[in-house]
């Protein structure tokens, strides 16, 4: 299967530890599933440009 994640989904990987983040173990099955060959990511063209312009708020 293929899926187009955006930075939403990427963002919970590295902020799985941030308390109230949601849908962390939803995004973490993704990253299982795409390291593991069972599912093969891909990113929208302003994927870079969405992960830069995020704010993260500790």
């Amino acid at each position: 299967m293929i899926l187009v994640v955006d930075a939403s989904v990427v963002s919970k990987w590295f902020l799985r530890f941030r308390h109230g983040e949601d849908e962390v173990p939803r995004a973490l099955s993704i990253l299982d599933q795409a390291v593991s060959g069972r599912l093969h990511v891909l990113q929208p063209p302003h994927f870079y440009a969405e992960m830069g312009a995020g704010r993260v708020q500790c």
